[in-house]
């Protein structure tokens, strides 16, 4: 939108995209910024449509940033090596991977993701399957390498499922 209203250039929404950790991924978001020329004032006076300052998220996308806000919380479990303050770490780390799988669940019965291609729905049953062990290994106390290789898979799960189907 910045460059369309002559706002920034393509480096600088590139640049800016790069500090929020945009990933290359994303190519479709890549190409379409690369792509935007700025659009003349006179085109944009014509529409005159009034858009609300605020949109609330569509369901699936407030249960992504759910699951975006769990796997930070994994990300300082992990730095702690899954063992700082270990009674609350082990309870927090479980109650945690349980309600991600608990929400791979829903989106999987979800009407909205049931419009997706087969392999999307494979996706949230690796993605349960994943962290169902994960939630299991924390609550058995498994050693922090076991939990360190679960939790790159959920995320491995998280980018390749974003990557076919993020665009």
């Amino acid at each position: 939108a910045c460059i369309a209203l002559g706002e920034c250039t393509v480096e600088e929404a590139k640049e800016r995209m790069l500090v929020s950790e945009t990933s290359i991924g994303y190519t479709g978001l890549w190409n379409a910024v690369e792509l935007q020329k700025k659009i003349q004032p006179e085109i944009l006076e014509k529409h005159t449509k009034v858009f609300p300052s605020q949109v609330q998220p569509e369901e699936l996308v407030d249960q992504m940033i759910d699951l975006e806000n769990a796997l930070d919380a994994f990300e300082i479990i992990q730095i702690a090596h899954w063992k700082a303050n270990k009674d609350k770490r082990t309870i927090a780390g479980a109650e945690i991977a349980g309600m991600m799988a608990d929400t791979f669940r829903v989106m999987d019965t979800d009407s909205t993701t049931s419009k997706y291609p087969p392999l999307f729905q494979k996706e949230l049953i690796d993605a349960i399957s994943a962290t169902s062990a994960l939630e299991e290994a924390i609550l058995k106390s498994s050693k922090p390498e076991k939990l360190d290789s679960l939790l790159a898979k959920i995320e491995h799960s998280c980018i390749s499922c974003h990557e076919a189907f993020r665009e």
